[in-house]
């Protein structure tokens, strides 16, 4: 029966490259924690299984035989492209996918031509027809129309896993440019040599490219495995000393899966599966963009992370993220560092809160204090300031009038007559008549003007730089604008009118009960002069009859 075998340079071939793939796939297979190394493993197989079949159709010089192994080699020549797809897409994170939809979708093309092929004798669909050529001795299988719907899915099956690679590393970032790149290469080589055969034929007739190509391909994963770390997890020493620490530690490689952890890790994050290596810890723990956003910070997590209990109680993790380094001293990973701080938040938040307590009562001292101030300055009827904050203003005022070289007029006014006011109209009725002269002062001052209620119906103003005949326009203005004024009080009619005295301080010498004593004589003056004027002292004039103008 093996009289019929010979060996052939192209079943040499063959067999070099079954031996290849099989090496690549125990390289992955020693990583199967993860399912991209599963995938690949599964790939590789399936290559040595096409290989090691094309070895022997390849070894024979008979249309049947051939046409029998060839037969045999294309389970393997369906699945190694399909499970390269799935191969990438667990590699570049788009793993969702794999599913059972996807999965049935891709596979329609795949089991249709496993029964194109086994049915090939009665319908003729793979080929048409088996010859043998002259000058490679091999049995050259003419193309029928179900072989192109291969070569075209074929070709969509290595177009999708370039745009997943494309996508990953220049749009998404989500994969290194060193080993995406190297992917990507291995791809359109690998495929270009693959279905090159398809578009020259007449190209070692009846040698088929596909294995050498998925071998091409194969070549650089292999390279990628031993050289870049393409499978390579992060080798971690462990201890008895990880698993009872309180701490958690939880080890994940550069697209985000467990490949470490320990009891304390998975208490924290509430991981309630029994599969957790190799998996994407997003889909282990339902807050984990919240630990991942609080590097060196808090997370704030539910107590049952895992569960959909809105109301669960809050737990606080500090989150440390240490970088991991291979051998070569490039990225492997990120291992976090978990600490329950739950019991120490809570004592924080009690400070934090006695803190903001102690903070409002004395916010509210203050306050208080501000407020008896007030009414320790401040003339409870007209609103004025009162006599004691004019004692502690007054010498302030002439200091700093004496500092700048400018002129303080002082200006001391009352109500005339208000004793008959209050005997005939009330003494509700006078103090009305003080508001309202307090009213006038407030509108008709300036920012920098100091109005106080001396005592019973005197007032007293200070007007900061302000010379005599300035002083005397505006207190000229006020008398006018009172004596003007007819309110009503209780409906009967209220009149009144002003005395007002004048006191300029021009060297800022005189002591501030000089100063009073100065206005005071020239108010004085001004009601000896028949009330209702405005008079004038001038400091050193002590001899001089102060002047009186007013409107009768």
């Amino acid at each position: 029966m093996f009289s019929v075998y010979h060996v052939t340079p192209y079943s040499l071939a063959m067999v070099a490259v079954a031996i290849f793939a099989l090496l690549i796939a125990f390289a992955a297979w020693r990583r199967r924690v993860t399912p991209e190394a599963r995938y690949l493993a599964f790939m590789e197989l399936a290559v040595a299984e096409s290989s090691i079949a094309l070895a022997f159709a390849y070894a024979v010089r008979n249309t049947a035989l051939t046409t029998f192994w060839t037969q045999l080699a294309y389970p393997g020549l369906i699945l190694t492209m399909l499970l390269y797809l799935f191969f990438i897409m667990e590699y570049t994170q788009h793993s969702g996918y794999v599913n059972g939809y996807t999965v049935a979708l891709l596979l329609i093309i795949p089991v249709l031509t496993m029964f194109a092929v086994a049915l090939n004798d009665k319908f003729h669909l793979m080929w048409v027809a088996a010859t043998i050529n002259p000058d490679t001795l091999l049995t050259v299988l003419v193309p029928g129309p179900w072989y192109w719907v291969f070569i075209d899915y074929t070709f969509l099956m290595i177009m999708a896993a370039c745009v997943l690679l494309y996508r990953s590393i220049y749009v998404d970032r989500t994969l290194s440019a060193s080993r995406g790149n190297l992917l990507l290469v291995a791809t359109v080589l690998g495929g270009a040599v693959g279905l090159s055969k398809a578009f020259f034929p007449a190209f070692l007739p009846g040698f088929d490219l596909s294995p050498l190509g998925a071998a091409l391909t194969g070549g650089f994963l292999g390279w990628g495995i031993y050289r870049m770390g393409l499978l390579g997890l992060v080798p971690i020493a462990r201890a008895k000393l990880v698993d009872t620490m309180t701490q958690g530690m939880l080890v994940l490689d550069l697209k985000d899966r467990v490949i470490d952890f320990n009891p304390a890790a998975q208490h924290l994050l509430s991981i309630n599966s029994q599969k957790i290596l190799g998996v994407p810890v997003y889909r282990l723990v339902r807050n984990w963009a919240e630990v991942e956003r609080r590097f060196g910070d808090v997370a704030v997590l539910p107590d049952e992370a895992a569960s959909g209990d809105s109301a669960a109680p809050l737990r606080y993790i500090a989150v440390t993220v240490i970088p991991l380094q291979d051998n070569s001293l490039r990225p492997a990973g990120r291992m976090f560092v978990l600490q329950d701080i739950t019991q120490r938040h809570a004592i924080e938040e009690a400070l934090a809160r006695a803190n903001q307590l102690l903070q409002q009562q004395l916010a509210e001292n203050q306050a208080l204090q501000e407020k008896l101030r007030a009414q320790a300055i401040r003339d409870e009827l007209t609103g004025l300031h009162n006599r004691r904050y004019l004692m502690e203003i007054l010498p302030r005022e002439l200091a700093r009038s004496r500092r700048a070289g400018e002129c303080l007029s002082v200006v001391m006014l009352d109500l005339d007559h208000l004793k008959e006011i209050n005997d005939t109209a009330g003494h509700a009725a006078g103090d009305f008549m003080l508001q309202k002269l307090a009213g006038l002062l407030n509108r008709d001052t300036r920012g920098s003007d100091v109005t106080c209620r001396y005592g019973g119906d005197e007032f007293v103003v200070l007007l900061p730089n302000t010379t005599l005949d300035e002083a005397r326009r505006c207190t000229e203005r006020w008398r006018a604008a009172f004596q003007d004024q007819r309110p009503a009080y209780n409906g009967r009619p209220v009149h009144s009118t002003l005395s007002l005295g004048i006191a300029c301080f021009a060297e800022g010498k005189e002591s501030p009960d000089d100063v009073l004593a100065a206005a005071d004589r020239a108010l004085y003056m001004a009601k000896a002069a028949g009330r209702n004027c405005v008079a004038v002292w001038r400091p050193g004039d002590a001899h001089t009859p102060p002047s009186a103008t007013h409107r009768r």
